[in-house]
């Protein structure tokens, strides 16, 4: 038996590659949008993918499985479980199965036995993994989603937080009761492979029904054009849509486009551009010409398809004057000392739990996520020092804010935990 792990940071997924050697037959298992890895890793180990299996309608990434229908002739296995809202709609249109509790998928001597475990949502299937050539009747392993992990369960209040399915909590979290007694007589040796998920942005509720619906092919995508910008046209580019620059936070605070967003390329980038891209209006991206294709790979996997074009971010030096801006970074001794003059309004952009914890005296509270929507909290007058725990959030933060307007931004360096290591007062 072959089996492989594939795993995306960004997106905290897990995908997995599962096939027989002996007769060539594979699947995938929860496939990102993404599917070259597995179609090169396939090859190389002399196997041909002939399914790709869902646990349940995704909300955190696109999913692979109609690109792997489309490039390798893969049937798509879809859970058949829960209420009719929740079937996969495309499906249809290429090789399928609908999968009910207790069906056996077979990949040669690899045997696949569906679990119902609904919970997380109420489609939600896992997958008994069987080698049939060494253990045919004892399970080896457990593809469970986003049903269980290690030391955790998947959450059953996503559906009414983000998809707004009122009184689904509950309802959801006795069917992850019932699931988890089901679970709970596996035998004891039965590794659980699981996909990680991230805190949940606004975009999951987009995504439940892109992949209800099914994505549409990369292929019918095509590759952005790679632009030559001139002042004039880096002008249009913030009268027509949003302006996504991927350059760390120093290079951007310096100088870059008036109005645009920075949103640093690393491993938190997707996360954040679910949260504050908005899906419905055309991407101009500033990336340098080695990490331009990543960033649009990874926009694409959540949905974000609209990339239209890109450019160096040198390009931003042709700009006129009157079309490019800057914000401060300052020092925590820098804050302590305009507080004592009272001359700032101080934002805090980490998370509810953070802020509980501790933060700054005289600080207002605004987590990065629900910012573009209270932008209009802000005060337009005036300095805005903003903070999080060591100093990423707010570079994203401090380029919303002056993409709204606010003109005097500075962004303490180092964040909550450099004020906490200086030994400077904090509130409770």
């Amino acid at each position: 038996m072959y089996l492989r792990r594939f795993y995306d940071e960004g997106l905290a997924h897990a995908s997995y590659l599962v096939g027989c050697q002996e007769t060539g037959e594979a699947c995938v298992i929860d496939p990102a949008r993404d599917v070259e890895p597995y179609l090169l890793t396939a090859k190389r180990e002399g196997l041909r993918i002939v399914a790709a299996l869902e646990t349940h309608i995704h909300a955190d990434f696109v999913s692979g499985a109609r690109e792997l229908a489309d490039r390798a002739g893969a049937a798509i296995c879809v859970s058949d479980e829960g209420p009719p809202e929740w079937k996969s709609e495309y499906v249809h249109a290429y090789p399928h199965r609908l999968l009910k509790d207790g069906d056996e998928l077979h990949f040669g001597n690899v045997r696949l036995v569906v679990m119902h475990t609904p919970g997380h949502t109420p489609e939600h299937v896992s997958y008994l993994l069987y080698d049939g050539k060494t253990s045919p009747d004892v399970p080896m392993a457990l593809f469970s989603g986003d049903f269980v992990f290690v030391g955790d369960v998947g959450r059953p209040d996503l559906l009414e937080r983000v998809a707004g399915e009122r009184g689904s909590s509950e309802a959801l979290a006795r069917q992850m009761f019932r699931s988890l007694r089901k679970f709970e007589a596996l035998p004891d040796h039965v590794q659980v492979l699981l996909a990680g998920q991230p805190e949940a942005p606004v975009y999951f509720a987009r995504m439940k029904q892109v992949n209800k619906n099914g994505p549409r092919l990369l292929a019918e995508l095509g590759a952005p054009e790679r632009a030559k910008l001139s002042p004039e046209r880096l002008r249009a580019w913030r009268e027509s849509g949003v302006v996504l620059d991927v350059r760390p936070a120093d290079a951007f605070a310096k100088r870059h486009l008036a109005g645009s967003l920075n949103i640093p390329w690393n491993k938190s980038f997707v996360t954040w551009a679910g949260w504050l891209l908005p899906a419905e209006r055309p991407i101009h991206l500033l990336a340098a010409d080695a990490i331009a294709p990543d960033v649009i790979r990874a926009l694409r996997s959540i949905g974000i398809d609209d990339v239209v074009d890109w450019a160096h971010p040198a390009a931003v030096e042709r700009a006129a004057p009157d079309d490019v801006a800057s914000y401060a970074n300052v020092s925590p001794d820098e804050v302590r000392g305009a507080l004592a003059q009272q001359d700032l309004w101080l934002l805090d952009v980490r998370n509810v739990d953070e802020w509980a914890g501790g933060h700054l005296p005289q600080a207002h509270h605004i987590p990065l996520s629900k910012l573009a929507a209270h932008i209009h909290d802000v005060p337009r007058d005036g300095s805005v020092y903003v903070y999080c725990r060591t100093g990423g959030r707010t570079a994203i933060a401090a380029s919303l804010l002056r993409a709204h307007g606010v003109g005097d931004v500075r962004n303490m360096v180092g964040g909550y935990e450099a004020w906490r290591g200086k030994g400077f007062p904090i509130e409770a």
